[in-house]
């Protein structure tokens, strides 16, 4: 977030449009401390002190004294400690304090032992998964990039990514070396320490749901709001689930035929099926 206000400029409208990473406060307290570790552990934000939620300036008293405070208060609530830039604002109807958090590039940042997220306007509580999700992306790692705990190359169906790699070397999407499967795959970092990486198994595993039972696609369609009329659990790869569930989605939406000059006849279907399946894979790569 950078921008510049001077003394002679209304801070409100300077600051408008910027509400999801801006707090106002009229005072400083270790709810302030807690906003500021949120803002941390997301990209970043700014306090202003001084203020009531809608923005309007109220003041606050002794600023070079509260500054300090704010500053120790960082320092003792905060680990990794927050080092918060302070500003002062003077302005006609009362001083104000900007305090700047920068983004931590180590995350989390603990708040008295506990670690909070700022999104939108809220700040939440985050459980045990998020915050070794939120470590791991920090330090340029994600989980489905580590070694499969009990997994085996053997694990892996080869020529599920046989057909993979032949499938991206004709669409031009990749242009793979022509080495054996088994470089291609390390090349790929599918392979870890002699063993398949998590994506690995969701991609191309012989039985994926035998290392994760709750990798799956539940299909269902409903009628009214209580009644289930139809409904599939999907296994198997991440890219069979994407096959599969498209089949499910398009026996349960109406396709028209049409006929024009063409000698085929068009299909039209009551939703894009490019948007359904781009909704579908969205749905399966984020959880």
């Amino acid at each position: 977030m950078s921008f510049t206000i001077n003394n002679d400029m209304d801070p409100v409208e300077i600051l408008r449009g910027k509400e999801e990473r801006i707090e106002f406060r009229e005072g400083f307290s270790k709810e302030v401390i807690k906003v500021g570790s949120a803002f941390a552990n997301a990209e970043g934000g700014l306090i202003v002190l001084g203020a009531d939620r809608n923005g309007g300036v109220v003041g606050i008293e002794e600023a070079e004294e509260l500054g300090r405070e704010i500053v120790e208060g960082f320092k003792k609530h905060t680990d990794p400690q927050i080092i918060p830039e302070i500003t002062t604002l003077r302005t006609e109807k009362g001083t104000l304090l900007l305090i700047r958090i920068p983004e931590f590039p180590l995350k989390p940042v603990q708040f008295d032992g506990k670690c909070y997220m700022r999104e939108g306007k809220k700040v939440r509580l985050l459980g045990p998964e998020e915050i070794a999700e939120l470590h791991l992306r920090s330090l340029g790692l994600s989980w489905d990039a580590f070694p499969a705990r009990d997994a085996e190359i053997g694990d892996l169906d080869l020529d599920r990514f046989a057909l993979y790699v032949e499938k991206a070397r004709k669409a031009g999407r990749r242009s793979f070396p022509d080495k054996p499967l088994s470089e291609l795959l390390a090349d790929l970092e599918l392979v870890r320490e002699d063993r398949p990486t998590w994506a690995a198994v969701l991609l191309f595993g012989r039985d994926p749901q035998r290392f994760l039972p709750q990798a799956v696609v539940h299909c269902g369609r409903t009628k009214g709001l209580s009644e289930i009329v139809d409904h599939r659990l999907l296994g198997g790869t991440i890219i069979e689930q994407v096959d599969e569930a498209m089949t499910f989605i398009k026996k349960h939406i109406a396709v028209h035929l049409v006929i024009s000059e063409s000698p085929e006849r068009m299909e039209v279907w009551d939703f894009p099926l490019e948007a359904l399946r781009e909704a579908v894979i969205n749905a399966i790569v984020h959880r």
